[in-house]
């Protein structure tokens, strides 16, 4: 279920999403935003989601869902090569000195 996105509820960006001429593609949809000069935050979501044709307000939440968790699993997975790497130098450091 989608939480809060870049500070928007689910019901909130349903309404800015409701204003929208569909079906329309990513594109489309992005155009429209700025035409009706919505928050650039709601225009950012819009440029964030998956290419694709959206029939729906539905469709446009699930792909900006889909695409928030791909974001965070990839910063999961940075965090964890990142600290993954440190880790490992520090073992590496200490065995040299010990």
């Amino acid at each position: 279920m989608l939480g809060n996105l870049r500070g928007f509820s689910p019901a909130k960006l349903t309404r800015y999403f409701s204003n929208m001429d569909l079906p329309a593609d990513k594109e489309q949809l992005i155009r429209q935003a700025e035409e009706k000069h919505m928050d650039e935050r709601v225009v950012g979501i819009l440029r964030r989601i998956p290419p694709g044709v959206y029939t729906s307000v539905n469709d446009i939440l699930g792909g900006a869902e889909q695409q928030e968790q791909q974001e965070q699993q990839q910063a999961s997975e940075h965090q964890g090569k990142r600290s993954g790497g440190r880790i490992t130098d520090a073992i590496k450091n200490f065995t040299r000195r010990h």
